[in-house]
């Protein structure tokens, strides 16, 4: 799947890239000129599995604060850079200025984001446009969960169609779909904060998105089993609290399974680790009681 055939994902508005969602805090002058950046070039994405590699590689504009990202199979996704200026860093978290270094032949600033003795991501910044060239995102254990390179690099100010502007998105709690009651949703789960809640992208389905400053998930739930088109040959895996459908896409994973009261799906670029923390938190899978079977069967 290509970053524009995320059709369950982009209708709530979200985007979803291949590296960890970036904070403030000592991130800041980074931020703002990877947000500033002019540039093109093809970019690698590689994300490590227990259902083996996932890769994609992707042709990039930036320009004016617009990110246009095209695959080899023609899809196109359009969106703001957005920096995060509204993030807090969780508290787990520390930025450390790691080094200087040489990629792609260009100078870059290493900036790492330290969970105690982890490095989670590792970033490297150009010292000269600002733009991040690389990324890497590690499990708890260390090993790597994804990576992205630009393989090409030009950053000489790109030229983006009028026309692509038409299916511009804004990042998270861009959905044209109503706000509704965050008290739908628990204020952290995992060690993840809420910030947006939503209703959509389908009737009865409400979605709360959460973030702790590095990483990011949405959390779908409904009376009824959520339908995912992208998981319409997903797997299904059973994990310790019971069977989940699952599938992998570079920086990204879509769980879905049902519980006792109804459908749930978690759409996120977590680790591995984090994956099973935030499962673990969330309802386990079961099916539905007799109560719930009966009265869906009388009214649909």
């Amino acid at each position: 799947m290509t970053r524009g055939a995320v059709v369950f994902l982009l209708l709530v508005g979200m985007v979803m890239g291949a590296g960890p969602a970036l904070a403030l805090d000592d991130l800041t002058p980074y931020l703002e000129q990877q947000s500033a950046a002019e540039f093109s070039g093809e970019e690698s994405i590689v994300c490590y599995t227990p259902d083996g590699t996932v890769s994609e590689l992707t042709v990039v504009r930036q320009a004016d604060g617009v990110r246009v990202v095209e695959d080899g199979e023609g899809a196109i996704g359009v969106t703001r850079v957005y920096h995060g200026d509204n993030w807090v860093l969780g508290d787990q978290y520390r930025v450390e200025v790691s080094g200087r270094d040489r990629f792609l032949s260009r100078p870059v600033t290493v900036v790492d984001v330290v969970e105690g003795d982890l490095v989670r991501v590792g970033l490297f910044f150009d010292q000269s446009s600002g733009a991040l060239l690389a990324s890497d995102v590690h499990n708890a254990d260390g090993s790597t969960y994804c990576s992205s390179r630009f393989l090409s690099f030009d950053p000489k100010r790109p030229v983006i169609p009028d026309d692509l502007l038409a299916g511009l998105t804004t990042g998270p709690g861009s959905s044209e779909a109503g706000v509704v009651d965050a008290d739908a949703f628990p204020t952290e789960i995992a060690g993840f904060s809420l910030t947006e809640v939503y209703e959509g992208p389908a009737a009865g389905v409400t979605n709360g998105y959460y973030a702790d400053g590095i990483f990011s998930f949405t959390v779908f739930v409904s009376e009824r089993a959520i339908e995912v088109p992208e998981l319409v040959d997903a797997p299904v895996v059973k994990m310790r609290r019971g069977e989940y459908q699952r599938q992998f896409y570079p920086g990204q994973v879509i769980f879905a399974w049902q519980t006792r009261s109804g459908g749930i799906v978690l759409v996120g670029d977590l680790p591995l680790d984090l994956q099973e923390d935030v499962l673990e938190a969330l309802p386990a899978p079961g099916k539905p009681n007799f109560f719930v079977r009966f009265w869906r069967g009388l009214f649909g």
